[in-house]
């Protein structure tokens, strides 16, 4: 790829379940293929609280390997913040596998809340990530099955509806990016701050993708799927783009490289008020109605891993990974 990813996100399900020997699993197959720009960010999912230990000891796991102090973070690259929103409380024991996944405190909500404003009062993009999904939005978002995701989902919506620099990113449901409504805008009765809302984009899948089966059900249309996101910040814009890693093969891409097979671009709502870092070359034409800009300070790869299935990933699909790093990466 001829730019380099300057961060890696994971929006959740790093593992099957919330138990040692998984994360054993997941360690060690990313120690394969280490993202070379050791910068990353990683969610909690529905998949990391699953298990027979209670919900403290799965929540600990995850805060031990991912650095994190808290379940919520903020990781700054190049002057764009990416801000995690995740659960702090899901207990598989007492909810048998059923949602809701989320669980956001008063404390969290507080915290993002000044987060954004510090953000906005820069005129920087924040980007965001959580796992479940916020009903209407995205790709099978419609769903029954994905209409409970968060025990308050107009609590954490409400937040983010506050702001005119935010583009959230959501994963659960691992749906094909084939399909045009790939990303929406979270609308909803009630608030003033609903009455705006905020652009929200499916992440892809990796492994098992997705497509509607009826109103609300589902079938996996690819079960060795290997697609993601990669995101461009520019100082006019923020550039989102699907990327296809393992079906590029065609009568001009013999060799099944690697395409971009869509993008959409999210205008900011001001400038920044620092220049912005000087840009490698970006050779993408600009989506038709929006402005020139060319000036990159940030290309983000993000993947949605379906539970556990990263060392999946690493051992069939390691080639595909290291193209979303900034620096080679050794072969396995």
């Amino acid at each position: 790829m001829p730019d380099k990813a300057n961060a890696l996100v994971i929006n959740g399900d790093l593992v099957d379940n919330g138990g040692q020997e998984q994360w054993d699993t997941f360690l060690a197959a990313r120690e394969e293929v280490m993202h070379g720009s050791g910068v990353e960010l990683w969610t909690i999912g529905n998949h990391e609280m699953y298990g027979p230990e209670t919900s403290e000891v799965h929540l600990n796991r995850f805060l031990e390997y991912s650095g994190q102090e808290k379940p919520w973070d903020e990781v700054v690259v190049n002057g764009t913040p990416m801000i995690s929103i995740n659960t702090e409380y899901y207990s598989d024991v007492d909810r048998d596998g059923k949602e809701p996944f989320q669980r956001v405190s008063t404390e969290q909500l507080r915290w993002l809340d000044e987060r954004l404003a510090h953000w906005d009062a820069q005129g920087v993009t924040a980007l965001v990530f959580t796992r479940p999904l916020l009903p209407g939005t995205v790709s099978m978002s419609h769903s029954a099955w994905y209409q409970n995701d968060f025990e308050d989902e107009e609590a954490v919506s409400d937040v983010l509806s506050k702001y005119n620099g935010v583009v959230a990113f959501t994963s659960h449901s691992h749906s094909s990016l084939r399909q045009n409504n790939w990303w929406g805008t979270r609308r909803y009765d009630g608030t003033p701050q609903g009455a705006i809302g905020f652009p929200v984009v499916n992440t892809r899948a990796i492994l098992n993708e997705y497509l509607p089966d009826g109103d609300h059900d589902e079938d996996i249309v690819d079960g060795q799927a290997a697609t993601g996101l990669r995101v461009k910040i520019y100082d006019d814009r923020v550039r989102v783009e699907a990327w296809d890693f393992k079906d590029g093969h065609s009568l001009l891409n013999p060799e099944g490289e690697a395409k971009m097979t869509k993008y959409q671009d999210f205008s900011k709502q001001r400038r920044l008020s620092a220049p912005p870092v000087q840009p490698a070359e970006d050779n993408t034409p600009a989506a038709a109605g929006s402005s020139t800009g060319e000036k990159v300070a940030l290309v983000l790869g993000i993947l949605a891993v379906l539970g556990g299935s990263f060392a999946f990933v690493a051992t069939h699909f390691g080639q595909q990974i290291r193209a979303l790093s900034p620096v080679p990466l050794p072969q396995f």
